[in-house]
């Protein structure tokens, strides 16, 4: 799976080609934002969510009321917002679970295709 994500010094950035549907709309080859995030895998899960939100949107492009410029940032930003904030909650939890194990977490820390690089 493609994430479109880059580190420049220490954050994560999403970067990714605008759909045709999208690309009148948003009147540039590339979108690109910051993930705010210095985790590869947290970065990976949250380029995910972009993704799929960007692809949604490109979907329903060709509807009879297309979203506007603004309209499709903001959104992909609280996309971004939304998804830190769920895996802030799920590793509070986490942590907070009894018997939790910080060298094991560490160990089998994964991304979401799996290995532990994403």
């Amino acid at each position: 799976m493609a994430f479109h994500i880059f580190r420049r010094q220490a954050v994560y950035y999403w970067r990714r080609r605008t759909p045709r549907p999208l690309a009148s709309v948003l009147g540039r080859p590339h979108l690109s934002m910051s993930l705010k995030t210095t985790n590869r895998a947290a970065a990976c899960r949250v380029a995910t969510q972009v993704n799929l939100f960007l692809d949604d949107v490109a979907m329903l492009a060709d509807g009879a009321d297309p979203l506007s410029r603004s309209q499709i940032e903001t959104m992909l930003h609280a996309v971004v917002e939304k998804q830190l904030a769920k895996l802030d909650r799920v590793a509070f939890a986490a942590k907070n679970a009894p018997g939790f194990d910080v060298d094991q977490a560490r160990r089998t820390t994964s991304g979401p295709c799996g290995h532990t690089r994403c």
